[in-house]
Formats: structure tokens, sequence, C-alpha cells
């Protein structure tokens, strides 16, 4: 069985409200069944390796300034990685 998920960081891990644009979340046991997780919203995710998947957030998930948990989640197993904290300020 694969290695779970693990996030080591994001970038950029502090973002303007309303801004757009991709997050590429870096960590291991990626795979293509894998998506991100914002506060339980899905963007659009791209598997890049096993240590990449982007995320392509929009307005939907920046909105409103604070502090989101973001997850990775492989939708095969269910299984979830660490959170990571996303700040929108």
């Amino acid at each position: 069985m694969a290695n779970d998920p693990q996030i080591y960081f994001i970038e950029p891990k502090e973002v303007s409200v309303n801004w757009t644009g991709t997050v590429k979340i870096t960590g291991a046991g990626f795979d293509n069944d894998c998506i991100a997780m914002f506060n339980g919203k899905v963007p659009r995710s791209s598997f890049v390796s096993s240590g990449q998947l982007n995320a392509e957030v929009d307005k939907d998930i920046t909105s409103q300034a604070g502090q989101q948990t973001v997850k990775v989640h492989r939708q095969s197993d269910g299984t979830l990685s660490n959170e990571v904290a996303f700040i929108v300020k």
C-alpha cells in the first residue's frame, strides 16, 4: 500500500483577500488520486509528482480573511494528510 500523504509546506502560505492563483503543495505520498482540501472546499487539483500537488485557488476560498486548514485527501482509500495553515488577510 502506498504511503499516507503528508504535507511539508505550501507556497504561498499567506495571500490577500480575493486572491486567485496556484498553491503548490509540497510533501510526500501523493498520487493521481489525491486532491487538495481548503477548509473542506475542493479546488481543482493537479498531480505533479509523489512530492507535489497543485491547487487552483479562487475567490470562493479566499473571499474572507482568516486562517484555513489545508489537507490532502486520497480519494481511493479516504486517507487524509496532516494539516497546514493557509492564511488569507
